[in-house]
């Protein structure tokens, strides 16, 4: 019993880490930015262990096939809620033009108007995919069968 719980968190860690570095070198292609790709995949490792730390400490639940599908289900939209944020503060500093970089002055300035640039910009569709994705998931969480309850509770 002991290896075969052995051998599903080994394969669980592997499946996740290959999703989660098979993502770092997409975003990295996608972005060329690795100041971006550091601060993001740190953001949803964090998340990553949050939700691994949900799902086994809060709802006791065994890692089995159904939790790490659901893992990297959730790996994926972690990064792409945080790639599309981090990638909006990025945008601010290409529409900016020299008068504007001096009115800044100071870095703290310019990652504020950064930041509110990012969630003007990107705020509403981050919020209208992420509603989707939760109204999409309240019919399968009342469902019966345990694989369509455990997803939806995973990416709630």
């Amino acid at each position: 019993r002991y290896e075969l719980e052995s051998s599903i968190i080994w394969s669980t860690f592997a499946s996740v880490m290959v999703a989660f570095v098979g993502i770092i070198i997409g975003m990295f292609i996608a972005t060329r930015n690795c100041n971006l790709v550091i601060i993001v995949s740190y953001c949803v490792a964090c998340i990553c262990v949050l939700n691994l730390a949900f799902m086994v400490g809060i709802m006791r639940w065994q890692i089995g096939a159904i939790q790490v599908i659901g893992m990297i289900l959730f790996l994926g939209y972690a990064m792409t809620f945080c790639l599309h944020m981090a990638h909006g503060a990025t945008q601010q500093s290409y529409s900016m033009t020299a008068s504007d970089f001096k009115k800044l002055q100071s870095k703290h300035n310019f990652r504020f108007v950064s930041a509110r640039f990012a969630i003007h910009r990107m705020g509403n569709p981050i919020i209208g995919s992420a509603l989707t994705t939760i109204m999409s998931c309240i019919g399968t969480f009342f469902c019966y069968i345990t694989i369509f309850s455990e997803f939806a509770t995973i990416v709630i």
